[in-house]
């Protein structure tokens, strides 16, 4: 049996391989304007892809992905230029649990990245305010000198090897945070709790920190001057060395050495 056979025997490969045929396609529409290019399935599919040619970057995306609404950001980390196409909003309706509609491109190069979809995740997961694992509806274009590149990792040419990739990826992801406010946010929460705490510590509810053993020091050396002043004016006076005799009845003897029992302090106003 012919290997091809073998190989399309089973449905869900060919699933798997329609799938990426698809998104080559809609890849080489976004990225050549220029181009008008058609994709039919001749089993009942219909047209899967169809753009005609636009005269620039942005409306080749809008007219791929005409039923999201991308909003562009321009980018430049270090000798990098960056062009992201992100959803204005992103919602469960602009994101894919799979990377079928983001497309990451270097220098008009169609690749396939593990960071930089890791990083267009972790953006959404922090505008979503939760742990997702789900892709935006994205574009990402990076345009570096060409020694910036590694293209001979694969022969498919699709994965590459990008110069300072993790500065790179950092870089996307303040500029992205940013352009969805979350930076803004964290700041905005760290000044309130800021002008909070300085609210309380005016209002004398808190205390900082090192305040309170100054206050107990000073507590103590009060309390050991006033004693000691009082000693020596003889404020105070113990009745504890006191002798009592027992109480006399017909015949007895009187008893020495009993002490009191609970003998008060008795304090002597001057």
């Amino acid at each position: 049996m012919p290997v091809r056979r073998k190989l399309y025997n089973s449905k869900a490969r060919k699933k798997e391989d329609l799938r990426r045929t698809e998104k080559l396609c809609l890849a080489l529409a976004i990225i050549n304007p220029y181009l008008d290019i058609t994709l039919l399935h001749d089993d009942g599919g219909g047209v899967l892809v169809r753009k005609s040619a636009c005269p620039n970057l942005s409306q080749s995306v809008r007219a791929v992905l005409a039923e999201f609404k991308l909003t562009r950001i321009d980018m430049h980390v270090n000798d990098v230029k960056l062009t992201a196409f992100m959803p204005a909003e992103i919602s469960s309706k602009s994101t894919h649990s799979g990377t079928d509609r983001t497309f990451l491109f270097a220098n008009g190069r169609h690749i396939e990245d593990k960071m930089l979809y890791g990083v267009l995740r972790r953006v959404t997961s922090n505008v979503l305010m939760a742990a997702s694992s789900r892709n935006p509806v994205s574009v990402l274009a990076i345009e570096a000198p060409k020694e910036s590149f590694d293209v001979n990792l694969d022969p498919g040419k699709t994965t590459m090897l990008i110069k300072d990739i993790k500065e790179v990826c950092q870089g996307i992801e303040t500029k992205l945070s940013e352009h969805f406010g979350l930076l803004e946010t964290h700041e905005d929460e760290n000044a309130g709790d800021k002008m909070n705490d300085s609210a309380l510590i005016d209002k004398g509810l808190v205390v900082r920190e090192g305040e309170n053993d100054d206050k107990d020091d000073e507590n103590d050396s009060s309390m050991s001057c006033n004693e000691s002043a009082d000693d020596s004016f003889g404020l105070f006076e113990s009745s504890t060395s006191d002798k009592v005799t027992a109480k006399e009845g017909p015949g007895s003897r009187p008893r020495p050495g009993i002490p009191k029992k609970d003998v008060p302090v008795v304090l002597r106003t001057m």
